[in-house]
């Protein structure tokens, strides 16, 4: 008696939660006054196209696809919208077209439509104009990036941002410095933005050059004897660590720009264009110069110091000094270590 009034329970529940399934897809489904209405709008959008009136048409094919959601009616959407060069909005409209579910009963103009909106969104993404930016100098945190008045992502710095064809403003503020920059851009263009917010370094400036505090050789002093040397080692440790993830992030920029070049201009690409990614280059080689260098210098004075309890280290270490130099020219840049122990 228990087993039947079980299987009656559960087969209840079972048929409830199909009658609740089949009953939230039968209200999510237009009914027949609102797919008529989305059929006069279709109609009243495409005699608009006709007439040349594309916004007119973009207004009525939206309302058509608001009701029904189907490739259908998204793909007029997104044609509309390229044809008017609002190249963004049409790539966003065709890649939802592509997120649409296709069901086994979906009729055959759903096909075709998804079709021909995955060849109008290459043709789209082509046309999009790219923005690339670069500022110097490097900073740990990258500056803050407005285009028409959206705050951007850190990741516009490495993969730049999509805009529609024509006039653009764009700002980069950092420490309280802004600045800000105008652009003009076309189908098919991609364009550097570069902001400057002063020199890092003038040229052969010396960025440390401050004697080494002298070590007590009192055993109750707060600083112990090699203090200072490990505090260097650690120093030099992190600066190589950085300088190698700011080479990498510059080469993968470097990288990405050079396989944008080839597939849009090469061999044909401007000297700006060129020189864009030759940059990123050279301050990738910079970084790792500077890593490679402080590397080394951390194992030097590790490894060949002496003995924290060396006389001769307590003697001596009172006139040990420690200079870094950076050489940043536009022919070459170089970095050198000098010191004594």
């Amino acid at each position: 008696m228990y087993s039947l009034n079980h299987r009656a329970r559960v087969l209840g529940s079972l048929l409830a939660l199909t009658t609740l399934v089949t009953s939230a897809q039968s209200s999510a489904e237009p009914d027949e006054n609102a797919k008529k209405s989305a059929r006069e709008s279709m109609a009243k959008g495409r005699k608009a196209r006709d007439q040349g009136d594309l916004t007119s048409a973009l207004e009525s094919f939206t309302e058509a696809d608001d009701i029904m959601h189907v490739p259908t009616t998204a793909l007029e959407v997104g044609k509309t919208q390229a044809a008017l060069g609002t190249l963004v909005e049409a790539d966003a409209t065709l890649r939802r077209i592509a997120s649409l579910p296709a069901e086994p009963d979906d009729p055959p103009a759903f096909g075709k439509a998804r079709a021909a909106a995955a060849e109008l969104e290459r043709d789209v993404a082509a046309r999009t104009p790219l923005l690339r930016f670069s500022a110097t100098p490097v900073r740990l945190r990258p500056p803050e990036l407005t285009v028409d008045g959206t705050v951007l992502d850190g990741k516009a710095w490495l993969n730049g941002y999509r805009v529609n064809p024509g006039h653009h403003a764009i700002t980069a503020e950092s420490s309280g410095t802004r600045i800000e920059r105008a652009v003009d851009v076309t189908e098919h263009q991609s364009e550097d933005v570069s902001f400057d917010f002063g020199p890092a370094l003038e040229t052969n400036a010396k960025v440390s050059e401050e004697p080494l505090p002298p070590v007590s050789t009192d055993r109750d002093s707060r600083s112990p004897p090699g203090a200072v040397r490990t505090y260097f080692v650690y120093g030099l440790s992190a600066l190589a660590l950085g300088s190698a993830g700011t080479g990498i992030a510059f080469g993968a920029v470097g990288r990405s720009r050079k396989h944008d070049l080839e597939a849009l201009c090469a061999p044909n690409c401007t000297s700006d264009q060129v020189a864009s990614v030759r940059s990123m280059y050279t301050l990738a080689n910079v970084s790792f110069a500077i890593s490679a260098a402080s590397a080394v210098s951390a194992l030097i004075l590790y490894a060949v110091g002496p003995s924290h309890a060396s006389p001769a280290f307590a003697e001596n270490h009172a006139a040990a000094s420690l200079a870094v130099h950076l050489q940043a020219g536009r022919a070459s840049t170089g970095l050198t270590l000098d010191g004594k122990f």
